[in-house]
């Protein structure tokens, strides 16, 4: 009789201590140099009770990713998927002590309401978002470099457009990732060290409220992109073009049963 609820969390933690085990260094080299691990731990891959997982979700994600990650050798990182946590985790903070640690790999972004949503990234919570790629930034201007991190998408939609959301999951990041580069990081920090709490606060708050949109409009034209990508799609009859010729193909291979 399959276990279920809090029966589930030993032989979870177990399983997870085997793979750590199990990892070996024909394993560990199996990549070449240029290629890289990304080690992602989902809640709905340690139990099929989301409660279960998100009570445990601390322990599995933050600190076996995290383990599994270094045990697999020097090319393995931990991907962060903004989706995959339990309701007011503090994402920027893992952001962060994965970045110390240079064990951050990438990203797949999306955004959540319950549970793993696969939203488009910021429909939920744009805030949360930047300041994730706060994190990243001031980890630049700490050490004068960026981490190498990879940038992914990881949604799913049942009732927008597929491309529109895309398009629109885009043009967010690039805004939400445009704010949080202005961040005065220098008066940020001096006003962290001050414990001068609301004015530190305000700082992030200022650069978050700020509209770069014109900025992004000016860079999308200097560099031969629609400064409205949104609209370019619309306009160039793409959807519509890829709606027939679709359709027309599957007509065309409708099989019966009968």
């Amino acid at each position: 009789m399959p276990r279920t609820g809090w029966q589930s969390i030993p032989s979870i933690l177990i399983f997870s201590s085997r793979i750590y085990e199990w990892m070996t260094p024909e394993f560990r080299n199996a990549l070449p140099p240029e290629q890289a691990h990304l080690w992602k731990f989902a809640s709905y891959l340690t139990t099929s009770r989301f409660i279960i997982a998100s009570i445990i979700y601390f322990v599995v994600w933050m600190g076996m990713a995290f383990l599994l990650a270094r045990n697999a050798g020097p090319q393995a990182y931990v991907l962060v998927d903004t989706g995959h946590h339990y309701q007011a985790q503090n994402i920027e903070q893992i952001v962060a002590w994965l970045l110390h640690h240079k064990m951050i790999g990438g990203f797949h972004f999306n955004d959540r309401r319950y549970a793993d949503d696969d939203l488009t990234l910021g429909s939920i919570d744009p805030y949360q978002i930047f300041r994730i790629f706060h994190e990243i930034h001031n980890y630049a201007w700490e050490t004068g470099g960026f981490a190498d991190v990879a940038y992914m998408v990881d949604q799913s939609h049942n009732l927008k457009g597929k491309m529109e959301a895309m398009i629109q999951t885009v043009c967010t990041a690039q805004e939400l990732y445009a704010k949080a580069a202005i961040v005065d990081h220098a008066r940020l920090a001096s006003l962290q060290q001050k414990c001068s709490l609301v004015e530190a606060e305000e700082c992030l708050r200022g650069a978050f409220w700020y509209d770069v949109r014109p900025v992004l409009r000016e860079w999308r034209r200097g560099h031969g992109l629609p400064e409205d990508p949104m609209q370019a799609f619309h306009e160039s009859g793409y959807l519509e073009r890829i709606t027939a010729d679709r359709a027309a193909k599957n007509a065309a291979s409708v099989s019966s049963y009968a």
